[in-house]
């Protein structure tokens, strides 16, 4: 029978056998490394033990060395005291031989009794003399004891000689002495620089310190040159740019003595003013005259003015002399009314206090006939370095909309073609935009309208410019008919303070036929405010004589256009200024007139309420003047009448519309659309309808009202009568 099987236990896998072998290996080194610790920290605290017999041996030992080791010759007899060298022989100095070797100790015989330990030899003191060798020691019953092996004799020293006493003939000569060297010598520095180069060269500037330099490198100078506290400037140069006075300094940045702050703005005055006569100038703030010289080199007459004396002293004494630039107030300049066609002034008014502003803009309005031209400094908000203004201080740092508001109050305005004239032209010449900061104002003065050649509104707007579809349609129709042959505007001619507008406008769509065209205001200001560039190019001007008189020839236009004009001139100067329409037209006028009725006059109008108007009449009052001077009025029934357009769609039949049986009932049904009306019906059941007048369209769709009482369509009274053909019949 085989045995019963034996139970086994868990299998065990090879990762916990892995796992057992790695602890055992961790707990071995474990241990390892502390049995080592344990062992080196008992060496570490292990001293040997000493006996008393060691200790005993050590000390005779220590004795004996001591002893044998004194030096014969006292501490006193050293050659650093002199004194008490005297008393000593010089015998005494000499070196004794050394001792003979000490023989090995034999042991003692047992017959000879022990002795007691030799006691120690007594040291001297340096300061006492040499006692006498000691007796030998004696034994028992008196018997002296045989010297010891170990201790050799000490041989007795010679007297003392005497003091001042000749050395012996036989002794040895005294040993030399040494010579203590000199101290070696301190090492000189790395390159030094060469001695009083400061005060012998003499290389730094007036008010500047030299500091010599210790270590220089190659190529680099051996001092070093700065301006003394309170001064700035180029501490190496005795020229302009030397140290100098920071007030000083700051004066002459204020003042621009160093930096000419206009110059730049300059050579855009030339183009931005091209067809203006602007002979004389006037800076203000001149400061080191740079501005004027270029003014004088490039022909106009100019002047200058500044308010102290210091910078044109300093750098316009010849132009002081000539009488080219002065020294005055800025609040009380010394010239006429409006004696300057341009007045500039560049960074200079930023820096004047703010209580005195206002009466500087004033005075530079006086003296300006109609051009300013101004230059300031301003924030850029945009950009942190735009606020930074560096040594200089204004007081006035504002943004440009505070200076318009600030300049407009005293009549100055921008005129915004004209500044952007200037702008084109200073990036044309400079090859640069205006920055942010560049606070470039191209202003106009207003004129007084107490003035006699202010005959138009302060402000330009363009009144007529709705009212120019309406005149296309008149005179230069694109379908010509027997009203259109009788018309032309081949040549024509706009007056009034609108003219700029018009101009502007007629040049960029101009009607059927136009070939030449030209615009007037009667005051310059107009254009200075609207159209300078149109003037540069002769497509505008104004009237440089009599107010009325109009700088053309007779009969050369074919229309003449007035907007809005002969209610701003005065009334010694109108029955002139119509004489010169009917004058330089060849035939055909057409003008617009503020009116506030056609045969009576209200103040409740729109035209009332514009103070600028000189006549506020009826329309009666106006077609009576103009007939006075050579102007009648015509009629254009091509405009203002209704035109027959075509028939209508097919109307139904009376008897299948009872409500239409009565001739009440068609017009009620006819007027649902009120821009049509019904003419006849045919027999046919058919009708015609006449649409709108070109008037009444071009109303509708215009964005302002246009007045039929202030429109004048208007012919020579010499010229042929106009006639215009019979209305087409009705069908």
């Amino acid at each position: 029978m085989a045995p019963p099987a034996r139970k086994t236990g868990r299998t065990v896998t090879d990762k916990e056998r892995r796992k057992r072998l790695v602890i055992g290996v961790v707990v071995t080194v474990t241990v390892f490394v502390l049995v080592v610790g344990l062992i080196l920290v008992g060496v570490r605290s292990f001293k040997p033990t000493k006996s008393p017999n060691n200790k005993k041996e050590e000390a005779s030992t220590d004795a004996f060395s001591a002893d044998s080791l004194v030096d014969p010759i006292p501490k006193a007899a050293s050659l650093g005291d002199p004194e008490e060298n005297e008393d000593i022989p010089l015998a005494a100095l000499a070196v004794p031989p050394p001792s003979p070797p000490i023989p090995p100790v034999s042991p003692p015989s047992p017959d000879v009794p022990a002795l007691p330990p030799h006691p120690p030899l007594p040291l001297h003191p340096p300061h006492l003399p040499i006692s006498p060798p000691l007796p030998p020691p004696e034994g028992p019953a008196g018997v002296p004891l045989p010297p010891l092996p170990f201790s050799p004799p000490i041989p007795p020293m010679p007297p003392n000689p005497p003091p001042h006493a000749p050395p012996p003939p036989d002794s040895p000569p005294p040993p030399s002495i040494p010579a203590v060297p000199p101290p070696a010598p301190p090492r000189p520095p790395f390159n030094p620089p060469p001695p009083n180069v400061c005060i012998a060269d003499e290389p730094c500037g007036p008010s500047a310190l030299c500091t010599p330099t210790k270590r220089p490198k190659p190529g680099e100078k051996p001092y070093v040159c700065v301006c003394q506290e309170g001064f700035s400037g180029n501490a190496y140069s005795s020229g302009p740019d030397k140290c100098r006075d920071d007030q000083q300094l700051y004066l002459e940045e204020l003042f621009g003595l160093n930096k000419c702050y206009g110059c730049k703005y300059e050579p855009a005055v030339y183009g931005a003013y091209e067809s203006v006569n602007i002979s004389n100038v006037l800076d203000m703030g001149v400061g080191g005259c740079g501005v004027v010289r270029r003014f004088v080199d490039h022909g106009l007459h100019a002047k200058g003015v500044e308010a102290v004396s210091f910078p044109l002293e300093d750098r316009c004494a010849d132009l002081l002399a000539s009488g080219v630039v002065d020294k005055a107030p800025f609040d009380q300049l010394p010239f006429a009314d409006g004696e300057f066609e341009l007045v500039t002034a560049f960074n200079t008014l930023e820096y004047i206090p703010k209580d005195k502003l206002d009466a500087v803009l004033a005075e530079v309005a006086r003296v300006a006939r109609m051009r300013v031209l101004i230059a300031v400094q301003l924030p850029d908000f945009d950009n942190p370095a735009g606020l930074n203004t560096g040594k200089l201080q204004p007081e006035s740092f504002f943004p440009r909309s505070w200076w318009e508001e600030r300049l407009e109050a005293h009549g100055l305005r921008v005129s915004a073609m004209r500044q952007f004239m200037f702008d084109q032209q200073f990036e044309h010449v400079t090859k640069t935009k205006l920055g942010p900061t560049d606070g470039v104002f191209v202003l106009t003065r207003a004129p007084s309208m107490a003035a006699a050649s202010a005959h138009s509104p302060e402000r330009v707007k363009c009144v007529g410019c709705s009212y120019m579809p309406l005149v296309y349609n008149i005179y230069a129709p694109l379908a010509a008919d027997g009203f259109s042959r009788k018309y032309s505007m081949a040549s024509t001619m706009v007056v009034g303070p609108s003219a700029c507008n018009i101009v502007r406008g007629m040049d960029a769509n101009p009607p059927n036929g136009l070939q030449r065209l030209m615009g007037l205001a009667r005051n310059e200001y107009v254009i200075e405010m609207g159209c300078p560039d149109l003037q540069d190019q002769g497509k505008v001007t104004f009237n440089t004589g009599e107010a009325a008189d109009l700088p053309f020839d007779d009969a050369m236009f074919d229309l003449v256009l007035s907007v809005h004009d002969l209610e701003h001139v005065p009334e010694p100067d109108l029955d002139q200024a119509i004489l010169e329409l009917a004058r330089v037209t060849k035939s055909h006028a057409f003008a617009l007139i503020s009116t506030c009725g056609t045969d009576f006059e209200t103040q409740n109008c729109q035209a009332a309420q514009q103070k600028e108007i000189v006549h506020l009449h009826s329309r009666s009052w106006w077609t009576k003047r103009l007939l006075e001077n050579g102007l009648m009025l015509v009629s254009a029934p091509q405009v203002f009448d209704k035109r027959v357009c075509e028939a209508l769609e097919e109307l139904p039949t009376l008897e299948d519309k009872p409500h239409l049986k009565s001739l009440a009932g068609l017009a009620t049904h006819v007027e649902k659309d009120p821009r049509f009306h019904l003419k006849r019906l045919g027999g046919t059941g058919k009708g015609f309808k006449r649409c709108a007048s070109q008037y009444e369209a071009l109303r509708a769709a215009s964005q302002h009202d246009l007045v039929l009482s202030n429109m004048y369509m208007l012919q020579r009274v010499d010229a042929h009568q106009f006639s215009p053909p019979p209305a087409p019949a009705d069908p």
